[in-house]
């Protein structure tokens, strides 16, 4: 799956100004095959160093011992589909509300804190271009809550708690746990 991976991020931005394009064995809209696959991993131009925001921890990318990446982001026709920077809390929530066991913005979990009143809050994301997707579980007490997220903006995400039967808003109970999977847009 890493070599997969690998490849996906050697064809992003491939085209005029693509660094990588005399390494790249492949067109646009290519099958990729295994051979093919094979090929591309065994080519001796992808060797150690940094490829769009990869850092490649081997000297070798071969079939014997594939790099390990460590990748900061993740596009997707030029659009960021995920950060490894975690959200944080802007504004709203309860007391002391955190984000936790963050996987940058694909997956989190915000406790919603103390206090008991709180109905909604805002989390800071790094920028996509057009803003996040997000599924949002609520891990709560209550089974007749739903809570909801939308892209206020590039950078912000906005959660509201809601009653399920109703649609009315109603606040989390105290240290409630909404789990998180997002992705850019």
């Amino acid at each position: 799956m890493k070599k997969l991976l690998l490849v996906a991020a050697l064809l992003i931005g491939a085209g005029s100004g693509d660094v990588f394009a005399a390494c790249n064995p492949f067109t646009a809209n290519t099958i990729l095959t295994a051979a093919a696959l094979n090929s591309a991993i065994a080519d001796p131009c992808i060797t150690a160093g940094t490829i769009q925001g990869a850092s490649i921890n081997s000297t070798n990318i071969g079939l014997v011992a594939p790099a390990i990446g460590s990748f900061t982001e993740y596009r997707l026709n030029g659009k960021k589909v995920s950060s490894s920077t975690a959200p944080t809390v802007s504004s709203g929530f309860g007391t002391g509300a955190i984000v936790q066991n963050a996987n940058g913005t694909d997956a989190f979990q915000v406790d919603v804190g103390t206090g008991g009143t709180a109905v909604s809050g805002v989390l800071a994301v790094p920028a996509a271009s057009t803003g996040y997707n997000c599924h949002v579980d609520y891990n709560g007490p209550s089974v007749d809550m739903n809570t909801y997220a939308v892209a206020a903006s590039s950078s912000v995400i906005a959660v509201t708690n809601q009653t399920s039967s109703t649609g009315a808003n109603v606040a989390w109970p105290a240290s409630t746990i909404l789990n998180f999977t997002c992705r850019g847009r």
